[in-house]
């Protein structure tokens, strides 16, 4: 059987015994349908300060590329994005593009959480995005789903990548074996 048919079979397995895994986390014996990509209890991680999050995703934009580091840069310099919580917010997070001639918005709650990280790498790449489809003018710059999110999705990896190479450095110069390989 080749590998990936392999991994196909077991998609039900896995995941069955995942979600009784995460239930019993919970406390529940059965998930809740919404409780599926819920936060593991307790897997709040170290906090991260806005200005280390900053750093974080403009340098991991900039070590794939200077220039989309520098369009990222503008939403934290010229103030285009809304992160701190407060009452009365709403959840979520997301970034919205006005017309081509203004500059988009970003809305994010930063609690300083490593999945807060993330959610800022994932909007700026939307952010991103729509400042450079901007010069295509408004009836064009306009995108679809999937390709809108391949943006965001793209950042949240350059994101995810670094901060795995960091953990990798990190591990190595520690001695620990999860810096090899």
């Amino acid at each position: 059987m080749r590998l990936s048919a392999a991994v196909r079979k077991s998609y039900p397995d896995l995941s069955h015994r995942y979600y009784k895994l995460k239930a019993r986390w919970f406390g529940k014996r059965k998930l809740d349908y919404w409780d599926r990509n819920a936060p593991l209890p307790d897997a709040g991680g170290k906090e991260i300060p806005w200005d280390t999050a900053k750093s974080l995703v403009l340098d991991a934009y900039g070590q794939f590329s200077p220039d989309l580091a520098k369009v990222g840069k503008q939403f934290f310099d010229k103030p285009w994005i809304d992160a701190a919580p407060r009452p009365g917010k709403a959840g979520g997070a997301f970034a919205h593009p006005t017309v081509p001639s203004a500059h988009p918005y970003l809305l994010v709650n930063y609690m300083g959480r490593p999945r807060d990280v993330m959610t800022l790498a994932h909007e700026l790449g939307h952010g991103c995005h729509q400042v450079l489809a901007g010069p295509q003018g408004h009836l064009k710059c306009d995108t679809p789903l999937t390709l809108a999110e391949t943006a965001s999705v793209f950042g949240e990896m350059l994101t995810f990548r670094s901060l795995l190479a960091g953990e990798k450095e990190s591990c190595a110069a520690q001695g620990h074996a999860g810096g090899q390989g």
